[in-house]
């Protein structure tokens, strides 16, 4: 427990009570309804989305005895119920610094339980040196084990390492290193045998056998730490031995630690790049010399703004730290460049498609499919707003204003979330500006539309419906009169006696293009 801590001290976990620091960690989890003794015994417990002392106290006392320590993200060196009841148990007590998201918590501190195992296994083996941690180095060293080439991929299929070893290549490993993805035709194969879910479970290698004709028998293994699925290693060979399985099997339990520190590590990296992110989005010339580090390359950027469509904070922390997941993986397997980060109540990416191939918004809007859907086809629930392309980063702010715009756009649809672009909702944008509540409220005083409603609301005149027909079809009585169902006489004698009714000149362009907006402003959103 001690040593977890102290590597994790410098800004990412503080202790606040250690009872025990010699006892020892099996694993991290994190506190959900489902949770048991079983599930948190010999465990640093993160307590997601909890902030209550009393709430915590309760927790404590149900699972304190069990738990190694438990991970909070509030102040409770004051809490004296709280520091009693953890005594009490002998369970540590471990605040979680701000700047760090409970994903990376949970990473951070699985890596470190990974990282203290191999060090113990070389410790108590005849070699004292731990086997390399760097992808390529150890799907050299699988190759070495099980006799034929090795790709270590993510869980979407993404190419992360290979080893220099191509003895015995078939075109989907040739496929899979000039595409840096697994062909699509052997994913999907994969899938229908259930062996996406088997690895997505299990760390214990599968020979994957007779896919299709010409294609190579594989030894493929899931990557796990603790919980969490980080992908697949796969080695193109027949028929291996029980050593060389276990040999593999081995090596994948090292790749997924050393993939766990990568993609935390990431993410810190990103963390850092807060302060910088909020001044390159807002601009400004007193604070623009600090955007001036920003590690931004050259190529077109877009700007994305993420909301959150749950309100429940428990809820928020798990899509927080989802999206923080598929950030980091994503981040590997992109031609984009991305920066991401919190500001606010919403989140920021930066996408950048390098010069000269100039990405269009449809790619950007495929990429934002691809990170915010999940292995079963499921939305996360986060609206996106896409503002435009630009190549200058001084238009950043713009960008930003823009992706903010259709954010609200898409936020109107409340049925399910979903990705708005700047580039083909900037009509709806421009309605929904105009829909600001405030503006509309002075608008009822100045133009006649209250009229007609007061009108259509005490003797069921349909003035507003033939008006709004009759604007929508550019003055064509006829279009407009089929569409209201009703004889084009009908609407002229309506258009007539509205005009007279609310004093409108319908023969007016600035009094036709006002009433019109106010009307589509009032739609409702669809």
């Amino acid at each position: 427990m001690h040593a977890i801590v102290s590597g994790l001290s410098d800004g990412v976990l503080r202790s606040v009570l250690l009872p025990h620091p010699e006892r020892p960690v099996r694993a991290v989890a994190i506190l959900d309804q489902t949770c048991d003794t079983a599930a948190v015994s010999g465990a640093i417990v993160l307590a997601v989305g909890v902030t209550d002392s009393g709430r915590l106290v309760q927790l404590i006392a149900e699972f304190g005895a069990a738990m190694a320590a438990l991970v909070v993200k509030c102040p409770v060196e004051g809490e004296a119920s709280l520091l009693d009841s953890a005594i009490l148990a002998g369970c540590g007590l471990l605040v979680l610094e701000d700047a760090v998201d409970w994903l990376q918590a949970a990473g951070l501190i699985q890596s470190e339980i990974a990282h203290l195992d191999v060090g113990n296994e070389a410790q108590s083996s005849t070699n004292p040196t731990p086997a390399p941690l760097d992808l390529f180095d150890l799907a050299d060293a699988a190759a070495a084990a099980v006799g034929g080439p090795v790709t270590i991929e993510d869980e979407r299929g993404w190419l992360l390492a290979y080893s220099k070893d191509q003895r015995g290549s078939d075109p989907v490993r040739v496929e899979t290193l000039i595409n840096r993805r697994a062909p699509r035709q052997f994913s999907e194969i994969i899938r229908s045998r259930n062996l996406t879910k088997h690895l997505a479970r299990s760390d214990e290698p599968i020979v994957v056998a007779e896919v299709a004709p010409g294609v190579a028998d594989r030894l493929a293994v899931g990557l796990h730490v603790g919980s969490f699925s980080l992908g697949s290693m796969w080695a193109v060979v027949t028929s291996p031995g029980s050593e060389a399985v276990a040999g593999f099997a081995q090596i994948g339990r090292r790749a997924a630690a050393a993939l766990l520190r990568r993609r935390t590590d990431d993410q810190l990296s990103h963390r850092i790049e807060l302060e910088q992110l909020a001044v390159i989005l807002h601009g400004g010339s007193a604070i623009s010399p600090s955007a001036a580090g920003f590690p931004l390359p050259s190529g077109f950027h877009w700007v994305v703004a993420l909301a959150f469509a749950p309100q429940d904070p428990t809820e928020r922390a798990m899509i927080r730290a989802r999206l923080e997941q598929r950030l980091a993986v994503m981040q590997r397997a992109s031609a984009l460049t991305v920066h991401a980060g919190q500001l606010s109540n919403l989140w920021y990416l930066i996408l950048t498609a390098p010069e000269p191939r100039r990405s269009d918004t449809a790619e950007i809007r495929g990429w934002l499919d691809t990170l915010l859907t999940d292995h079963g086809g499921n939305r996360l629930p986060i609206y996106a707003g896409v503002g435009n392309a630009t190549a200058d980063r001084s238009a950043l702010p713009q960008s930003r204003r823009e992706a903010e715009r259709a954010l609200a756009v898409a936020r109107r649809n409340t049925s399910r979330p979903c990705t708005v672009d700047m580039e083909t909702a900037w009509a709806a944008a421009v309605l929904l500006r105009w829909s600001d509540l405030a503006l509309q409220a002075e608008l009822d005083t100045l133009t006649p539309l209250t009229t007609l409603q007061d009108l259509d609301a005490r003797h069921d005149t349909g003035y507003v419906a033939s008006l709004r027909a009759w604007l929508d079809h550019h003055g064509n009585i006829r279009a407009a009169a089929e569409s209201l169902s009703v004889h084009p006489n009908t609407l002229r004698y309506r258009l007539e006696k509205l005009q007279q009714a609310a004093g409108i000149d319908l023969a007016d362009t600035d009094s036709r293009l006002v009433l019109h907006l106010q009307l589509r402003a009032s739609d409702p959103p669809g």
